[in-house]
């Protein structure tokens, strides 16, 4: 492991490999580049690894408030739904 092709190829490996994973769990800018520098230092790795593991990502909390709003919409289309249909019903009575 002393050949510095080996050494660089394994630095840019493993750059290349966690910065791919941060993005894509949704982080960006200054939060996307400190958890990968924080990632290539030793020791600070393992508390970055814990941090990203237990923490809620960013992905996962626009993905529960967009879910949130379709089922507001979802019930608000079926509340309209269910007028529609009562005022149906109610025609044909009179």
């Amino acid at each position: 492991m002393d050949d510095p092709i080996t050494i660089i190829f394994s630095a840019i490996s493993w750059i290349v490999i966690w910065g791919t994973i941060i993005h894509k769990i949704g982080y960006r800018k200054r939060w996307f580049w400190g958890l990968l520098v924080a990632m290539c230092i030793p020791g600070v790795n393992a508390v970055t690894l814990l941090l990203l593991v237990f923490s809620q990502w960013p992905n996962n909390r626009e993905l529960k408030a967009a879910r949130k709003e379709l089922g507001e919409h979802r019930k608000a289309a079926a509340t309209k739904t269910d007028i529609d249909a009562e005022l149906r019903r109610l025609q044909g009575r009179e």
